[in-house]
């Protein structure tokens, strides 16, 4: 689309831009260079602008005249398409690191060089401080700055929270699934030792690939969350309220300042929404390791996972893949941890092998 043809479709949905502006955008990094192409004798060059642009700028020019700038604009635009990572890295640095220090600020309090010993001795007054479950604060203080819980630490306080709340018309059979899921996140994160400080270098080391799969990780974490609130809301009758968790529930961006001044170290509202990336490189490392590892023992069943089981594969090629997964997980435990994360897996893996082998017959 030529920029004329940009301009004139930017004014018919009402969004007075002028050329100048464009090209403002464009040196302050809001928008792409178009392509400068040609126009034939005499008539100089034209810019040319690819479809994912001209949607960047309808919604750029939206989120301005509703009153949005700076860097919450820079942020809202990269979750919208994933370009700009450049200046959006900056961004999510500085909200996870300002997030870093509130969330190590119980710690930090009581000690000056906190290590696992001396936290565990001073950790009852840390945690009458924050309102937290116990086992909960020990795992999520003992993960974040060691890489591993604290002794007794545990998320199954959290999870059964969240559980009694959003699951709890559930049958049986999701319970108990989402009870394997909860198992399953806790070790792995275990495991894979996330820190806060391993979570800096993932962000740090990210380039703009892996920065557009942490972004669509977490736009599908946004819609998941969405529909479960809505879920809710239907369950228990409420009419009111947004569930667009970008907007953090329908506020306005005064709303939203107001509330992010309430907070320590001063986090704005751009660099929380892109410090909710930081969790999503994390994801976004995870699946890279998953799809090596299924890579050389199950190849075929990449494309099943992605597709979320609408792949056709044949079910005996299924079946065999599926046993050369356990196969290999078992040969690989080296650890009590690893053996029980397996043992949860493997009623999952029964339930796929006995319904491969049911469609088999029919």
């Amino acid at each position: 689309m030529s920029t004329d043809k940009l301009l004139e479709k930017l004014g018919n949905i009402g969004l007075t831009v002028s050329r100048n502006m464009l090209a403002q955008d464009v040196k302050k990094g809001y928008l792409p260079s178009p392509e400068i192409i040609g126009r034939g004798d005499s008539r100089g060059v034209g810019g040319v602008w690819d479809e994912w642009a001209e949607r960047r700028a309808v919604y750029l020019y939206r989120l301005r005249k509703r009153g949005i700038t700076g860097e919450l604009l820079r942020v809202l635009l990269f979750l919208r398409d994933g370009w700009g990572w450049s200046e959006v890295k900056r961004i999510c640095l500085e909200g996870l690191r300002k997030i870093i220090l509130i969330q190590s600020s119980p710690i930090r309090k009581h000690l000056r060089k906190p290590n696992p010993s001396n936290v565990e001795f001073c950790f009852e007054d840390i945690v009458e401080e924050t309102d937290i479950n116990p086992k909960t604060a020990a795992f999520i203080f003992g993960l974040g700055l060691y890489g591993k819980p604290l002794a007794g630490g545990s998320l199954q306080h959290l999870f059964s929270t969240y559980r009694n709340i959003f699951a709890s018309g559930s049958n049986d059979v999701d319970k108990r699934y989402f009870e394997l899921l909860a198992n399953c996140i806790e070790h792995l994160t275990v495991e894979l030792g996330f820190s806060w400080e391993e979570i800096e270098k993932l962000v740090e080391t990210a380039d703009a690939t892996k920065a557009d799969r942490a972004r669509i990780l977490l736009r599908q974490q946004f819609f998941e969350i969405r529909q479960m609130l809505r879920r809710y809301n239907i369950q228990n009758n409420i009419t009111e309220g947004s569930t667009n968790i970008r907007s953090f529930f329908g506020k306005s961006e005064k709303q939203l300042a107001k509330l992010f001044r309430t907070l320590p170290r001063r986090v704005t509202t751009a660099q929380f929404l892109a410090f909710c990336l930081a969790p999503a490189f994390a994801l976004e490392h995870i699946e890279h390791q998953t799809r090596e590892a299924l890579s050389e023992i199950a190849p075929d069943l990449i494309p099943f996972v992605e597709s979320q089981g609408e792949s056709e594969l044949e079910p005996d090629k299924l079946l065999r893949e599926v046993r050369q997964l356990m196969d290999a997980l078992k040969d690989q435990v080296d650890s009590e941890d690893q053996l029980k994360a397996l043992e949860m897996l493997r009623p999952m893996f029964n339930e796929l092998e006995s319904a491969i082998s049911k469609s088999k017959k029919e």
